[in-house]
């Protein structure tokens, strides 16, 4: 989208009455993807240059075989959107880094959880020699693998999954400082299940998401109350 210097110069005028609104919106305790001085980023001032500068992409639209990732506490999570406002992703009822995760189907609310915003994918052509899948073939992928266990943190975590639906080779940016990021489960290998572990992996700090080594970028940032399903 092209981006306007008019549009700029008035919302950088305007930038005082944004601090004001924020302040209310605290105060009133709006949730912080609701406030005012966030819906105009989207709405008004969706051509000003600033928007290359914060990340907050101005196309709303999501569209099936995207690869998403929200901010956890210690991580990213990873999943695919389906279309329908769905997200297949590895997850369980109490925690997205249980050893008793499954790959589900899920409303995207329950991805989303209570992040403000998240984040969209951008692949290259080729992934290590491999050509991307498109988003059908990416949507079926990912819906094919419902009820797969085998949850590891290293080597069989969303982000593998995920990447894995998109492009056929299961990668984490998150493990590469650990092993690589490359995943050599049985699961990628041969397409079957592998076995579930017991018990529960400790929380971490946010680990740096290495996905740019494999030229894969972060596309849009997208507010969480306002995206187009």
């Amino acid at each position: 989208m092209a981006r306007d210097w008019a549009s700029t110069l008035v919302e950088l005028l305007t930038s005082p009455v944004s601090v004001v609104t924020d302040v209310i919106d605290a105060l009133a305790g709006t949730p912080a993807h609701e406030r005012f001085s966030n819906s105009i980023k989207t709405d008004v001032f969706q051509d000003s240059h600033l928007r290359d500068l914060d990340g907050v992409s101005t196309d709303r639209k999501l569209r099936p075989g995207t690869i998403l990732r929200v901010g956890r506490t210690g991580f990213w999570h990873y999943g695919v959107y389906i279309g329908g406002d769905e997200v297949v992703h590895f997850t369980s009822v109490d925690s997205d880094v249980s050893t008793d995760n499954q790959v589900m189907r899920t409303p995207m609310s329950r991805f989303l959880g209570d992040a403000s915003e998240f984040q969209t994918l951008k692949f290259p052509q080729r992934v290590r020699g491999r050509r991307v899948y498109s988003g059908r073939a990416t949507c079926a992928r990912a819906i094919e693998k419902i009820g797969m266990g085998g949850y590891s943190l290293l080597d069989n975590n969303c982000q593998h999954f995920a990447v894995w639906c998109k492009t056929g080779v299961a990668i984490s940016g998150q493990t590469v400082l650990v092993n690589g990021g490359e995943s050599d489960s049985a699961v990628y290998r041969a397409g079957i299940e592998a076995p579930a572990l017991t018990g529960r992996l400790p929380a971490l700090d946010r680990v740096p998401d290495l996905m740019g080594m494999f030229d894969i970028e972060v596309s849009r940032t997208l507010f969480a109350s306002n995206y187009l399903p």
